[in-house]
């Protein structure tokens, strides 16, 4: 049995019930807590325009702490005192992640080492 929960209405149901359920608008709770669990899509006009513009704020919020975070790792990085002789500095991540890591120019390939004849 799935507890299930769209504004202040909760019902049991079965579990084969959840899908029809989710598309009327209904979200999965844990029957304990109360906590949604599995969040449906709003079918609602308003709820729709609510949670649209909801993320939007979130994702402005996430973007401008990203953006802050990275300039200071930046600040961290070129304040970072000089590593010692003899040690390697690591490497520089890479902010392109792009599919091509693995391209041909990229892998360069070291001549393998033959045996020497003695003549």
């Amino acid at each position: 049995m799935v507890e299930v929960q769209r504004a202040n209405v909760f019902l049991t149901i079965s579990e084969d019930e959840v899908d029809k359920y989710m598309a009327k608008g209904f979200s999965v709770v844990d029957p304990v807590t109360g906590k949604v669990i599995k969040q449906s899509i709003p079918n609602d006009l308003r709820e729709l325009q609510k949670a649209y513009t909801e993320h939007e704020e979130l994702i402005k919020k996430l973007k401008s702490e990203n953006a802050s975070l990275k300039s200071l790792l930046q600040q961290e990085r070129e304040n970072a005192p000089a590593a010692p002789k003899g040690v390697k500095k690591a490497a520089e991540p890479e902010d392109d992640w792009g599919d091509d890591w693995d391209s041909a120019e990229q892998i360069e390939e070291k001549p393998k080492k033959g045996k020497k004849s003695k003549s």
